[in-house]
């Protein structure tokens, strides 16, 4: 008997870390334009549950090199930070800037910083390509400009209706009745 309730536990366990719920939420948006997208499409990214409009294999190596890029320029980031600390640890034990090891240091941070700011532009360039390329999908596959509504596709499981709804308001745009003025946002549009 424990044995097979142990069984089932594990069983039910499993099943439960795979759950999703999709779902297809339309949004009515009255002021929304098609030059609004951008913004609109800045809120969404934030939520995990929101699907992707026909999220494409590009698209998701795009975002997933952006994002390696990012790392890796956050890393010589901490290694510059590093490489100073120590700099300023022999300098303040009586080594000279011109010593052989500090110079070396010094040349060590200077390249890592140099990676750092080229891996940094080159995940800003990526990141750039991927959202307008999600922004062009946005476009063209879930906003309806003449009804001014925008469908989308989420996980339940993930985030509810209401907290996509209010992050479009805090955009600066009404969504399904709920209004920038009711969550706190001022007015983001392009002018």
């Amino acid at each position: 008997m424990k044995r097979m309730f142990l069984v089932g536990a594990v069983v039910l366990a499993l099943a439960g870390c795979r759950r999703t719920d999709v779902r297809d939420f339309a949004i009515e948006m009255p002021e929304a334009t098609q030059a609004d997208l951008p913004a609109i499409a800045e809120a969404l990214l934030a939520f995990d549950g929101v699907r992707q409009p026909n999220q494409t294999e590009e698209m998701r190596k795009t975002f997933f090199e952006s994002e390696r890029l990012g790392q890796e320029a956050r890393y010589y980031q901490g290694v510059v930070q590093k490489l100073q600390a120590q700099v300023e640890g022999l300098v303040a034990h009586g080594r000279t800037i011109d010593s052989p090891e500090v110079r070396e240091m010094v040349r060590q941070a200077q390249s890592a910083q140099k990676s750092g700011r080229d891996a940094q532009k080159r995940s800003d360039i990526l990141s750039r390509n991927a959202r307008d390329m999600l922004l062009k999908n946005l476009a063209e596959e879930c906003f309806d400009a003449a009804a001014h509504r925008l469908t989308l596709k989420y996980d339940s499981m993930k985030v509810a209706k209401k907290n996509i709804e209010m992050a479009i308001a805090k955009a600066g745009f009404t969504a399904n009745g709920v209004t920038p003025e009711s969550v706190g946002a001022a007015r983001k549009k392009n002018q």
